[in-house]
């Protein structure tokens, strides 16, 4: 009876892994509505996500959490010649994406783009960041918290194709993203530490040119979590062939 009920449950386990949760939507590709249709899809993914799903090993998305994240500035502008690292950082509202402006490739090699809107995001938790911002020497660390608000985004999804058992599986090895948030706020406690006088100067500054900031500390963030979303989108794609995803 036991290995009855074992069989069972690998046979449901295999059958449900290989088809989209209950509730998203499967789009066909076919239908002259079909981006509209994945933008909502994706909306749907989101939501749906919010809480984690472990079979599809999904974290939860909201708030998202990351152990640490380490992000050289540099590249961003030369000015802010900085270093940064983040512990136990959760991101908040990511499941409140709005999508929209959606194209697809499935031709030899998959693509998938769409802009977002997010009204408003938060990212709060742990920093220690060292080097220079244009001439003010940063040696800090505490708690922190950044606020992006009405934040437009562009994510570019790259992928190849593969066969599996007699089904086509998409393996994403690109995913980019950049957000460009209208205002951003910024806070981190201590960020000069022998000086909470500067420690407040040095915030002030980076509120008052936030453009500048988030244009060159963003990216940084963004390199790395895009990593960490594409581990996520493939541990979906893995599980449920194209098809499934995406109708013919």
């Amino acid at each position: 009876m036991i290995k009855c009920l074992i069989v069972l449950f690998l046979v449901l386990t295999c059958t449900l892994a290989n088809k989209l949760p209950e509730g998203l939507t499967s789009c066909s590709r076919s239908d002259k509505a079909f981006h509209d249709c994945l933008g909502k899809a994706i909306e749907e993914a989101l939501v749906a996500f919010k809480n984690g799903n472990k079979m599809f090993n999904v974290p939860p998305i909201d708030p998202y959490h990351i152990v640490q994240i380490d992000a050289d500035h540099a590249k961003g502008n030369p000015n802010f010649n900085l270093r940064s690292a983040f512990v136990n950082l959760d991101v908040l509202d990511l499941s409140k994406m709005h999508i929209s402006r959606v194209a697809t490739k499935f031709d030899k090699k998959f693509g998938l783009k769409f802009e977002v809107l997010i009204k408003e995001t938060t990212f709060v938790g742990n920093y220690t960041m060292n080097g220079k911002m244009v001439v003010l020497p940063i040696e800090g660390g505490g708690r922190t918290k950044i606020l992006l608000k009405n934040t437009k985004g562009l994510f570019d999804l790259r992928g190849d194709f593969y066969e599996e058992k007699g089904e086509t599986y998409i393996k994403v090895t690109k995913f980019k993203f950049h957000l460009e948030p209208n205002p951003a706020t910024f806070y981190f406690e201590d960020i000069f530490k022998t000086d909470a006088r500067l420690s407040d100067t040095i915030n002030q500054f980076m509120n008052d040119n936030w453009e500048l900031v988030a244009s060159a500390m963003l990216p940084g963030y963004e390199e790395k979590l895009g990593e960490t979303f594409k581990d996520i989108t493939n541990n979906i794609f893995s599980r449920v062939p194209m098809n499934k995803i995406f109708l013919e």
